[in-house]
């Protein structure tokens, strides 16, 4: 477990837009945060508040149209395409609102094929695979293809996905967005209880105020301005550990 204290993700007055003239959107207005190992930071705002354009650009998906963001303590405009697609691979586990799940591959070979991009090796891939879907409540799923999947199913699978190179920052947009509230529970748990045990970092977007009870952070974005919020609750979800493999991988 990394002793780091530093930022793994800085944004200051980050903005986004799309389009041009007249026909400009402005997605995010300069959002400023900082995302230090061992903090769970969850990001507040109904649909259309400009939350997964601040996660694709936390993770590298989406350049700002102003603004600095630091990635690993790098500035995000001077990683070449390649080092970032190795940095997401090894470095960054994303949750998506829509799963991207690789529809031809079963669930075990979708983990697999992502720890390979990670640079494990294939045992060592399976045994991280099966662990982590065990541990989110879906190994009988393995050879399912995700067509065969609930909606549900498909945001565990996709979860475990995120895990399984034992990342130093998890991502998250709408993680329990299709989860019955037990399962919300232990999901919330799982990533709360990787953080704990690795000293990684976690940014959630969500509009599901359950997830507030994970959070050491809290922060609201409407119409894509970013604000403290005052949003929590008293008594927090337990956390429980939730580690592919075992042992964590050492940062990079």
């Amino acid at each position: 477990m990394s002793t780091d204290t530093r930022a793994l993700l800085v944004m200051h007055r980050i903005r986004k837009e799309y389009g041009t003239g007249r026909r400009t959107v402005v997605a995010v207005r300069e959002a400023t945060l900082s995302l230090e190992r061992g903090v769970r930071m969850v990001l507040l705002g109904p649909s259309g508040s400009g939350k997964t354009t601040l996660l694709t650009m936390a993770a590298g998906f989406t350049m700002p149209t102003d603004g600095h963001l630091l990635l690993f303590d790098r500035n995000l405009t001077h990683y070449r395409n390649s080092d970032l697609q190795r940095t997401r691979a090894r470095r960054i586990g994303f949750i998506f609102q829509t799963f991207r799940l690789l529809e031809p591959l079963s669930v075990l070979d979708n983990l697999v094929l992502a720890a390979e991009f990670g640079g494990c090796g294939q045992s060592e891939a399976r045994a991280r695979a099966h662990d982590i879907l065990g541990r989110l409540g879906v190994e009988h799923l393995s050879r399912a293809v995700p067509a065969e999947l609930s909606q549900g199913e498909k945001q565990r699978v996709a979860a475990a996905r995120a895990l399984i190179n034992q990342p130093d920052l998890l991502i998250a947009d709408e993680p329990t967005a299709s989860l019955e509230s037990n399962q919300a529970k232990s999901l919330a748990d799982c990533l709360s209880g990787y953080v704990q045990s690795t000293n990684a970092a976690l940014l959630v977007a969500t509009h599901d105020l359950r997830m507030l009870a994970i959070a050491d952070r809290v922060l609201s974005i409407e119409d894509g301005v970013l604000s403290a919020s005052s949003s929590s609750l008293e008594q927090p979800w337990r956390s429980t550990t939730c580690l592919p493999g075992g042992t964590r991988r050492a940062a990079l």
